[in-house]
């Protein structure tokens, strides 16, 4: 019995043991695991950043336009015929009085000729009528006749001469040319176009604002212009301010331009216009790209310092989403209105993968802008050589057998074909025989191959 409870004592106490130590080694490892996510930091995401700066910005009225030329006109034919000269390259620069084309011109031609000629004639009629009534061999009625007849001569010639000029197309002002529409020998009627002329410096530029600004507008006031989906601005003035207001858009008309020398703007293009009727002082300001904009509201991500210092003695920095109230945009820059202070650091780019109490660490700005570079390659030309006299002749002569034969470079090749003729097995009179037998026996073989086939 003795035996029996110490054999029970030991196995208890082995057991025990075993899930002492077993507890032990749980504990160990759950220790460990938590020592090691504590370890483990949240890796920090780069961005770039800047400082909520305060600055005067312009006091903009926004607007759209479309720009037109200062002046565009069709050069067209005011008499009909046909199209005998055209002295101008499309697009080229043309001067006010430069002749574009000439329309036949030899019907009128000659009947300017001829009233000029009838003008002679008529005013030395007229200079003898007048000798003669010095002379009293004519009467008043005369001498106003022949006057009568010299002065008709001469409008006719005027309106000849006209007539004759109108033939001749000259560039009514300084400008560009665009594509021209009709070829030589085309027959032209009156009122046909023939190319078109711009001028284009300045540009100008219509756009409309709200009648509740009628009161700031005046003339020589900058604005602004810009394409859409490019940065680059252009400035200009107010030259005119529409006196009428719409009765239906409830808007008033005004007209601006831009110096355009090197004719960077297109008549014709759509753009943005900025009206600056005045300044806007100390206003904060952050770059455009620094915005998260939603459907209801804008936000920014601004830094924030950690009071937990880093192995290298540096303060851990992370950000936090502030709401803000934007006001005016201006080319690349926003106003903010409230949200912000000045000093405050945002972060500009790499806000997409961010959120509340994310580490981050700030990256200098490297611009990536490159200069695109075009190659040329060009198409290779094949040279053909023209053979010289007598040499397609030797070409296209065959050497004959007895020639080839003879000449004493061919001795090997001769030999060489020789052998090789004489290493063909050459086929007897029986397997001729049989070989002809069995040719005309396939015919029928198929033949029959076909019908059981069938």
């Amino acid at each position: 019995m003795q035996i029996c409870n110490m054999h029970m004592c030991r196995r208890w106490f082995v057991s025990f043991c075993c899930l002492f130590i077993t507890f032990s080694c749980w504990l160990s490892l759950g220790c460990s695991n938590a020592n090691n996510q504590e370890n483990i930091s949240i890796p920090s995401i780069a961005v770039t950043t800047t400082k909520v700066k305060t600055q005067s910005i312009p006091q903009l009225i926004p607007s759209v336009g479309t720009l037109r030329a200062n002046q565009i006109s069709t050069i067209a034919p005011e008499l009909p015929g046909r199209l005998m000269e055209i002295r101008f390259s499309d697009g080229q620069n043309a001067s006010e009085g430069d002749v574009l084309a000439v329309i036949d011109n030899r019907t009128e031609l000659a009947t300017y000729q001829a009233a000029v000629a009838a003008y002679k004639e008529n005013e030395w009629k007229y200079q003898q009528t007048r000798e003669l009534y010095k002379a009293q061999a004519a009467t008043d009625y005369e001498v106003t006749q022949a006057r009568f007849m010299r002065d008709r001569s001469a409008s006719l010639v005027k309106e000849a001469r006209e007539r004759l000029d109108k033939l001749t197309i000259v560039a009514p002002y300084d400008g560009r040319l665009s594509i021209r529409v009709p070829d030589i020998g085309d027959y032209l009627s009156e009122g046909s176009p023939i190319v078109d002329i711009v001028d284009d410096d300045p540009m100008l530029v219509d756009y409309y604002l709200s009648e509740k600004y009628i009161d700031l507008l005046k003339t020589e006031q900058p604005i602004f212009i810009q394409f859409p989906n490019e940065n680059k601005t252009f400035q200009g003035k107010v030259d005119a301010v529409n006196p009428l207001i719409d009765q239906l858009s409830r808007s008033v008309k005004v007209r601006a331009s831009f110096a355009n020398p090197n004719h960077e703007l297109a008549s014709g293009r759509f753009v943005t216009v900025n009206h600056q009727i005045g300044i806007l002082q100390n206003k904060m300001v952050i770059p455009q790209e620094a915005v998260a904009l939603n459907t209801n509201e804008a936000n920014v991500y601004v830094i924030k310092q950690s009071n937990e210092q880093q192995s290298d003695s540096s303060t851990q920095q992370f950000v936090e989403i502030r709401a803000i109230r934007l006001g005016q945009f201006f080319r690349n820059l926003v106003v903010v209105e409230e949200g912000l202070q000045p000093g405050e650091e945002i972060v500009v780019t790499g806000w997409d993968k961010l959120r509340d109490d994310v580490p981050v660490h700030v990256v200098p700005t490297i611009s990536t802008e490159q200069t695109p570079t075009t190659t040329w390659i060009e198409p290779r030309v094949s040279s053909f050589v023209e053979p010289e006299s007598g040499k397609e002749e030797i070409l296209n002569e065959s050497p004959s057998e007895e020639n080839y034969e003879q000449s004493p470079d061919n001795e090997g090749l001769i030999k060489q074909n020789n052998s090789a003729s004489e290493d063909i097995i050459q086929p007897t009179p029986n397997e001729l025989d049989n070989a002809s037998i069995n040719k005309s026996k396939e015919p029928t073989q198929n033949i029959q191959q076909e019908k059981i086939e069938r």
